[in-house]
């Protein structure tokens, strides 16, 4: 009977302890200190950058509208930001299109990405430690800047 409550809390032990490991493996962008920039695609085509802060404990996010033309990188022509999306999985190279691009065009630093059909390039525990931040995060610290109604972008004819 002693015998088995060991084995079980052995058992135990070690199942935290591997996957702690494999938790602390995945996690490459979090580190709790630096501010970490995510760009989603969104399901009405617009774009939304997020940035992290975990350093000022803040979520800001840069609302970018989809109609918005752009240069997209790599040389591939002048789209509407909507688009993009969809050159970059006829082109095989995933939401990485969309990062570039983002980058290219407005100068944010952006590495990793979340697709509206829910593919990503963020490992599991960056995952994980950012949606603990998000639901730790109060919405007074959460800010929403759409910049289709800023001074940013402007709308003009073609």
């Amino acid at each position: 009977m002693r015998k088995i409550k060991r084995l079980k809390m052995f058992l135990l032990v070690l199942l935290v302890a591997v996957f702690g490991i494999i938790f602390k493996l995945n996690t490459r962008y979090w580190n709790g200190e630096d501010k970490v920039n995510v760009v989603e695609q969104n399901s009405d085509g617009g774009v939304s950058v997020k940035v992290y802060d975990p350093k000022l404990e803040e979520i800001v996010t840069l609302i970018i509208p989809g109609e918005t033309e752009i240069s997209v990188s790599r040389n591939l022509g002048i789209l509407r930001l909507k688009n993009v999306w969809q050159l970059s999985v006829n082109e095989k190279i995933g939401g990485k299109l969309l990062t570039q691009t983002v980058t290219k065009n407005f100068l944010f630093p952006v590495f990793l990405w979340k697709g509206s059909d829910g593919s990503t390039n963020v490992p599991f525990g960056d995952r994980l430690l950012i949606w603990i931040f998000e639901k730790r995060t109060k919405n007074l610290q959460k800010t929403e800047i759409d910049l289709g109604k800023s001074q940013f972008v402007r709308k003009l004819k073609l």
